[in-house]
């Protein structure tokens, strides 16, 4: 059975990374006492609609990658969205989708990046 891809609130990973229990390679996050290693892009968890509209994108309560709210037109500002006429309160993160190997030297390089990517990367590697 196939593990299924995760959300991580931004907070939830600094602390892992801070306490040892995540360490990060590139765009791949290893969780130690899972041993699963997931591959990493900025989201956001749409937590509730507050401007009082019609969600008519049916975002509340999804997992959205920041690529693909953008794509939208939308406009995220920490913890806060607007897309069209709506607001939205959102959880920054990440979404992890499951890759196989948990060993760091089994990892594949990280060659092919965007120039986003590259940055989030080195911004987390050396943040954390």
């Amino acid at each position: 059975m196939a593990s299924n891809r995760i959300f991580i609130p931004q907070e939830a990973l600094e602390t892992w990374l801070a306490d040892g229990a995540a360490e990060m390679y590139g765009l791949d996050v290893v969780l130690k006492d899972e041993q699963k290693t997931f591959r990493i892009s900025e989201g956001v968890r749409v937590v509730r609609e507050v401007s009082g509209g019609v969600d008519t994108n049916d975002l509340v309560g999804k997992c959205k990658s920041r690529m693909y709210l953008k794509q939208l037109g939308a406009e995220i500002l920490e913890h806060s969205m607007v897309l069209e006429n709506n607001a939205y309160d959102v959880v920054p993160g990440f979404l992890g989708v499951p890759v196989g190997a948990t060993n760091s030297q089994e990892l594949p390089a990280v060659e092919n990046l965007t120039t986003d990517e590259r940055l989030l990367a080195d911004f987390l590697s050396k943040k954390m």
